[in-house]
């Protein structure tokens, strides 16, 4: 596709002032371009044979006109231009035996104020449109003598101004380009500062501003649409599809410098009811190639990482394991994780043969806090560095009725230990207790006691009772309350013992509370507390 104009293409534009008067001007600057005569202005209200370099003001309102274009302009890029001045009836502009924009057809207008520019191709016996009211379509490929747009092979495409709807109805610029190329282009704007000195503010490459004018409303009011398609037939395939793309700045320069490059600028916009920067909508994927910093212009990270920056925290500088998401503050900074009243909070991490590997878990039902590791994990709160005072790994809670709990659900162990054991001591401020006894429920003849389960443990006397005790799995004291039922006296055989029973209380309804001991796979009576 080439556009090629001398001095101005206007589309549906008549800026300020005299709409012929504007026209007029315009013509003369496309003929002072030629080796024409001086342009010249007629007015027409019958039948009439356009000159060279004339502009024709045409009246219709007596009839149908035809303004025939000359057969053999003398000079190569003569002008005529017509114009439609007086409504009334159709203006044809003849063409001569030459064609029109490539077509062997006459021009018609019919809108008043309508009006069309022809420029002269001697070589192509052709008149391009180089100035119009309406909608232009250029075709063929810059450069060469297949134009249908007037142009001289080697011309240099200019476009000083190009007003798109400047009053309703409002026109388009329709570009097709069937060449080809590698880079097939329908619009480039290439505007450049050339001055010797000073400043330009802005070097404006694409400026778009629709504003709403009067009492009607807008639903959508969009400065820039862009997007990709395939045409009915099509059947090629498009690699890649882009609505909007930025390119790095090119450099031949030996002196000048950027010195600060955005791919997109927005400034803080305020006139809206609701104000957004960027808006995805829809569910669509959002891909960041490097870093993301939010409050800051140098985030942190390597490479793929979230800073979000309040205030600085210093020189410290994100942890290598753990700096795909950041926080930074001078004094307070963390994550919120919001959910309602039945709601629950989640963070958890994963690994290729888990989704769940640990969990951290909030209810805000029961306000409870849950870290749940799967597998035979080992979940660790580590105080790191030297002994002192201040280094204490505390779980603390500050209310009497909602004490620090660690439990363990199923057959898992919960070990307190101090490592190396011979340095340090388990040290307790504090009473220990356990928070149930279990029940094993009757005895019957024969009863397994589970020491694992819980080192307080009860059961009713039902039968003369065989005890088989499963050890615990370290030493242990063990707490057994045996309570006699109707039918007593039961006798009771115990496991391997390292010293005799003390004997229990033998009357029904009577509580028996023993104290084992058990170290090293041995048990031990310590006591056997008989209720009175």
């Amino acid at each position: 596709m080439a556009m090629t104009t001398y001095g101005r293409l206007g589309v549906n534009d008549t800026e300020s002032g005299d709409a012929a008067d504007d026209l007029n001007n315009n013509f003369k600057k496309q003929n002072d371009q030629t080796a024409a005569t001086n342009a010249s202005k007629t007015t027409a209200d019958t039948p009439y044979a356009a000159a060279s370099g004339e502009f024709v003001d045409c009246d219709t309102s007596s009839g149908v006109l035809t303004v025939n274009l000359p057969a053999a302009p003398q000079f190569d890029g003569t002008c005529v231009g017509v114009a439609l001045t007086t409504a009334g009836n159709d203006l044809t502009v003849g063409r001569n035996g030459n064609t029109i924009q490539g077509q062997a057809a006459d021009r018609t207008l019919t809108t008043v104020n309508s009006f069309e520019i022809y420029r002269w191709n001697s070589s192509a016996a052709n008149w391009g449109i180089v100035d119009s009211s309406g909608p232009l379509f250029f075709t063929g490929q810059f450069g060469t003598q297949a134009l249908a747009t007037g142009a001289q092979a080697g011309d240099y495409v200019t476009i000083q101004t190009l007003h798109v709807g400047n009053s309703p109805p409002f026109s388009v610029v329709h570009t097709i380009d069937t060449a080809a190329a590698d880079v097939s282009r329908a619009i480039q704007a290439t505007p450049a500062a050339t001055h010797g000195s000073g400043t330009v503010t802005s070097i404006v490459g694409f400026y778009a501003l629709p504003f709403l004018v009067g009492a009607g409303d807008v639903t959508n009011m969009i400065a820039f649409r862009s997007g990709g398609g395939l045409q009915a037939g099509a059947t090629g395939t498009v690699a890649n599809s882009y609505g909007f793309e930025a390119k790095d700045a090119f450099d031949v320069s030996v002196s000048a410098t950027i010195t600060n490059q955005y791919a997109y600028y927005s400034e803080d916009m305020t006139a809206g009811t609701n104000n957004f920067g960027i808006y995805m909508d829809g569910t669509m994927v959002n891909y960041f190639g490097g870093n993301l910093g939010v409050g800051t212009t140098a985030p942190d990270g390597g490479g793929r990482s979230i800073h979000v920056f309040t205030a600085t925290a210093g020189s410290v500088a994100a942890n290598a394991n753990a700096d795909e998401f950041i926080a930074e503050g001078t004094t307070v900074a963390g994550f919120s994780c919001l959910v309602g009243a039945t709601g629950t909070g989640y963070w958890v991490t994963g690994t290729p043969t888990s989704s769940v590997h640990m969990e951290y878990r909030q209810l805000a039902t029961n306000g409870r806090h849950n870290f749940l590791c799967q597998g035979k994990d080992v979940v660790s709160f580590r105080a790191t560095t030297q002994a002192s005072d201040a280094n204490f790994l505390i779980f603390s809670a500050n209310t009497t009725g909602n004490p620090v709990k660690i439990e363990c659900t199923g057959d898992t162990n919960v070990s307190i230990a101090v490592t190396p054991r011979a340095l340090g001591n388990l040290v307790v401020d504090g009473t220990i207790v356990s928070s149930t006894t279990y029940a094993n429920g009757n005895t019957g003849t024969s009863m397994t006691i589970d020491w694992r389960r819980q080192n307080h443990q009860r059961c009713n006397l039902t039968g003369n009772v065989t005890f088989t005790f499963t050890a615990p799995d370290g030493p242990a004291t063990l707490y057994l309350k045996v309570t006699e039922t109707a039918g007593a006296p039961h006798s009771i055989t115990w496991p391997t013992m390292m010293n005799a029973d003390p004997g229990h209380n033998m009357t029904n309804g009577k509580d028996t509370l023993y104290v084992i001991i058990y170290n090293h796979g041995e048990y031990w009576f310590q006591d056997a507390l008989n209720e009175a």
